[in-house]
């Protein structure tokens, strides 16, 4: 009686209970009620994957995400992993269309056709591979794999792997359940063999929840590893990419080789022009003694010279040339002080004195661009004007430069040129750095690293590309000489004709930035700075704050335009036993 009377209250619970139970499985949104996984360890250490996932769901959606890592770390460094999808199909054989993308990691698979939704159940199966996938130890290998991963946004029922290992024998599993970092084990090992064991989890996966497994391999076994460069994910075909990479590089240098080196002389006398003492290209560490130059250029103006010996044309240079119109008398420079609350200010004007006749094409068009139709203009007359016709006179130098011979084609055509051909092969360096990223598995992306310093050489070249004929190299020598000659006074003491030589270098020294020490020296010996640089009477020590002054004053006002301002772990054996989620592989999924 008693005996029936417990059976009849078991039954009564049992019936209480279960309505219970499949209405929650029912009234779940979403659920995986089987995940199922066959993992076949390959010879060459890598693994083919078939999983199984049944999901159901009462909401309209079209498929579902499925979330496969790409890396994982160990106590070597960073794993990373390359992966092969084979298909998706259903359980009839039938494919799904899906779209593949890397993000944070992982490889993303979009399953199902964004123009239908349903409700229900659906089968996804996945056939992929993954190679580098099994940790090699001194005295066993192992496999170390997260089944499920713990990025699935629903629960998941049941779920099962099977480990086939035709190369290496089983001999011993263990399984980890739970969130990340769990040591609990709702799992057990249902069959086990040598060559295949199935592992099976005895509690219902809850969101975000994972199931791992660690698989013990013996050594020896067959297994054959890959090497360092088969790990880093180098093939055959991708070497020829490697020696792509230092190419905008090498390109670059070979063209400066080739044709941006200057032309020098044979002569050994930089000073005398010897057309049969032949030239040759200039040496990487020829150098040359900078002779000393006792009198100025008479046929090339400071801009000019600037633009020989330099290869720039700077603000400087034209305040030099606006100084060298004035030594010629083409126009005055007439300083005016102003008296300030608490300070003086100078202010300049420039007097037209004759017309441009007789002056090269560029000085030209300075002094016709300064004046316009006016005698007379002041600095603040011409600041945020003046330098719209910067560009035009800066070219008509550097054409004037080309057209006499000093450079074998024009420099700033020379550099434009090479600056778009150097931005073609940093290109092509670019995409070679993609696909080679796409294909390895280094955790830290060297090529990047590489391309970094190729990239910047190879657009410092084209600056140095102007190349020079013997005529401008022997003009950018006389340069340095007479800029060497006035830093060291040697004039003082040489030039007889003092008064002449000051007069007519005194534009140069300006664009040498040299002016202190002539101002010195003048001052030493006691002579007159030349009358042009202004209209009132000063000592020579005073020479050198009055040209800074209209130096300043005028390349900034010039020069001025307006609209410018404005998951770790390394063994699932060792370290206290591993954990859930220390694995490789895992990610999880989720429904769109």
């Amino acid at each position: 009686m008693i005996r029936s009377f417990l059976w009849l209250t078991v039954l009564s619970l049992s019936l209480i209970w279960l309505p219970a139970t499949v209405k929650a499985q029912i009234t779940e949104p979403e659920i995986i009620t089987q995940f199922t996984s066959q993992i076949e360890i390959k010879q060459d250490a890598s693994l083919a994957i078939t999983e199984t996932i049944h999901y159901t769901t009462t909401q309209q959606h079209h498929g579902i995400f499925r979330y496969l890592p790409v890396k994982k770390e160990t106590d070597n460094g960073t794993q990373r992993y390359r992966i092969s999808i084979q298909k998706i199909v259903d359980e009839k054989g039938q494919s799904y269309p899906y779209e593949s993308s890397t993000e944070d990691d992982n490889l993303t698979l979009k399953i199902g056709d964004a123009e239908t939704t349903f409700t229900g159940n659906k089968t996804y199966i996945l056939h992929y591979t993954i190679d580098n996938a099994l940790d090699h130890y001194e005295d066993y290998d192992e496999l170390y794999w997260d089944i499920t991963g713990e990025g699935w946004n629903f629960p998941i029922q049941k779920a099962e792997v099977t480990v086939i290992s035709p190369q290496a024998s089983i001999v011993e599993t263990r399984c980890f359940t739970g969130y990340y970092g769990s040591s609990a084990q709702d799992c057990e090992t249902r069959s086990q063999e040598t060559s295949q064991t199935t592992i099976t989890t005895t509690q219902q996966q809850r969101s975000q929840e994972n199931f791992t497994v660690a698989v013990k391999l013996a050594q020896p076994n067959s297994l054959v590893f890959p090497d360092k460069w088969e790990k880093l994910g180098v093939d055959w075909y991708l070497w020829p990419l490697f020696f792509m990479l230092p190419m905008p590089a090498l390109i670059m240098l070979w063209i400066w080789w080739s044709r941006g080196r200057d032309f020098v002389s044979l002569s050994p006398h930089v000073l005398i022009e010897s057309k049969e003492a032949g030239k040759k290209l200039r040496g990487v560490f020829q150098f040359f003694q900078a002779p000393f130059v006792y009198e100025p250029f008479t046929e090339l103006s400071p801009a000019q010279i600037e633009a020989i010996s330099q290869e720039k044309i700077t603000p400087q240079a034209l305040v030099a040339e606006i100084i060298d119109l004035a030594r010629q008398k083409f126009l005055k420079i007439i300083p005016q002080e102003k008296k300030q609350l608490l300070w003086k200010s100078t202010e300049y004007r420039f007097a037209k004195l004759k017309a441009s006749k007789g002056l090269s094409e560029h000085q030209t068009y300075l002094l016709d661009s300064l004046f316009g139709t006016k005698e007379e203009v002041t600095l603040k007359d011409l600041k945020g004007s003046f330098y719209k016709h910067l560009p035009t006179w800066q070219n008509k130098v550097w054409e004037s430069v080309t057209k006499e011979g000093y450079f074998v084609t024009s420099p700033t055509a020379t550099k434009q040129k090479y600056f778009l051909v150097a931005a073609l092969l940093v290109g092509l360096g670019w995409a070679d750095v993609v696909l080679l990223e796409s294909r390895l598995l280094t955790a830290v992306p060297w090529t990047v690293l590489a391309m970094i310093p190729i990239t910047t050489l190879a657009f410092l070249v084209p600056p140095f590309l102007p190349q020079k004929t013997v005529e401008g190299w022997r003009v950018q020598q006389k340069a340095r000489g007479l800029k060497n000659t006035i830093q060291r006074g040697k004039w003082r003491e040489e030039i007889k004709e003092k008064n002449l030589f000051i007069e007519e270098v005194f534009p140069f020294a300006v664009a040498f930035g040299v002016v202190n020490k002539l101002a010195q020296d003048l001052d030493d010996i006691g002579q007159k700075p030349p009358e042009y640089v202004g209209n009132q009477a000063f000592a020579a020590g005073q020479l050198s704050s009055f040209t800074n002054s209209l130096v300043q004053s005028t390349s900034s006002s010039l020069t001025y335009n307006p609209s410018s301002g404005s998951g770790s772990g390394s063994s699932g054996f060792s370290g206290g036993g591993g954990f859930s989620g220390g694995g490789g592989g895992g990610g999880g999924g989720g429904s769109w």
